[in-house]
């Protein structure tokens, strides 16, 4: 079980780490640039680059077959935007941990396109633990005076106790 979890959460840094693939993933325009720079957990994260302050930007997104659309005006000459998916899918749980992202960016005159796959661990929940076993029972009273067994000695073809 273990084996399966380790192996599954290794394939899933790896998508998320080599399918960040975008067309366009930087576009620099006369007024400024654009950037995907990457995924942060269930999050997308963009650079925003040498625009006037106060220019308009639109986000429109696609994740699982929802659309949204993000409205911001930039605040400084570089500024980066983070999108938290989670707001996204907060209505679609549960989803795949993997989710397959899509997006267009645009500010003023300059836009960028792409996908990428975001690692959204959104809290579904998870099975309980397991009981513990039970104790062993105690041994009977003696009828007084001396014992008469002899102290046990340990036997060296028997497998010592490992519960």
């Amino acid at each position: 079980m273990r084996r399966t979890i380790v192996t599954i959460a290794a394939v899933a840094v790896m998508m998320v780490a080599y399918g960040s693939t975008a067309l366009g993933a930087d576009s620099g325009g006369a007024n400024g640039e654009l950037r995907f720079m990457g995924t942060q957990g269930c999050s997308l994260q963009f650079g925003v680059y040498g625009f006037q302050r106060g220019t308009s930007g639109t986000l429109d997104l696609t994740v699982m077959g929802f659309s949204s659309t993000f409205h911001f005006t930039t605040s400084s000459q570089q500024q980066r935007q983070t999108v938290d998916l989670k707001k996204i899918l907060k209505d679609h749980i549960p989803h795949p941990v993997l989710v397959q992202v899509s997006y267009h960016l645009t500010v003023s005159e300059t836009s960028i396109s792409g996908s990428t796959v975001a690692e959204c661990i959104c809290g579904q929940g998870g099975g309980g633990g397991g009981g513990g076993g039970g104790g062993g029972g105690g041994g009977g009273g003696g009828g007084g005076g001396t014992p008469s067994a002899t102290p046990a000695s340990p036997v060296a073809s028997q497998p010592g106790f490992a519960g």
